[in-house]
C-alpha cells in the first residue's frame, strides 16, 4: 500500500483503504503478525519504506492512507521486522535469549534518542 495506495483509493475508496491490511486490529486480537517486503516483485528491499508506512500511515506519494488509530508505534513496527519473524520460522525458543535478536531494537533506540551527528565540511 505504500507504493500503490493512491491507486487503491481511486479504485475501492478511502473507507476500504483505511482498514487494508488491518495490522493494528490483528495485533490487538493477539494474531501473530510479522513484517517484510515483497522483494523486488512489488517493492524495494529497503525496510525503511515499510517501517515508515506502518508508523505514519502514508504512501510514498504522501497520501494519508490510514487514521492514526490504525498506525503502529516505531518499536512495534521494528519488532515485527525482527523478533516477530521467529514465530513463523519456528525459531522463537532458539532465538528468544539471543543478544542478536534484540540488537536492532537497542540499536534503533540509541539512534532515535541521540541527536544526529554533525557533518564536517569537505572544504
Amino acid at each position: 500500500m505504500a507504493y500503490q495506495g493512491e491507486y487503491f483509493v481511486e479504485r475501492y475508496g478511502h473507507g476500504v483503504a483505511e482498514a487494508t491490511p488491518p495490522i493494528r486490529s490483528m495485533l490487538d486480537k493477539g494474531v501473530n503478525v510479522s513484517a517484510g517486503t515483497d522483494a523486488t516483485r512489488v517493492a524495494s528491499y529497503n525496510p525503511w519504506v515499510s517501517l515508515s508506512w506502518m508508523v505514519t500511515g502514508k504512501t510514498l506519494g504522501g497520501m494519508q492512507l490510514y487514521p492514526r488509530a490504525n498506525c503502529l508505534d516505531r518499536e512495534t513496527a521494528l519488532r515485527m521486522w525482527t523478533e516477530k519473524v521467529t514465530w513463523f520460522s519456528n525459531e522463537e525458543a532458539r532465538r528468544a535469549g539471543s543478544k542478536r535478536a534484540s540488537s536492532p531494537i537497542s540499536w534503533c533506540r540509541t539512534r532515535i534518542s541521540s541527536p544526529a551527528p554533525r557533518m564536517r565540511s569537505r572544504s
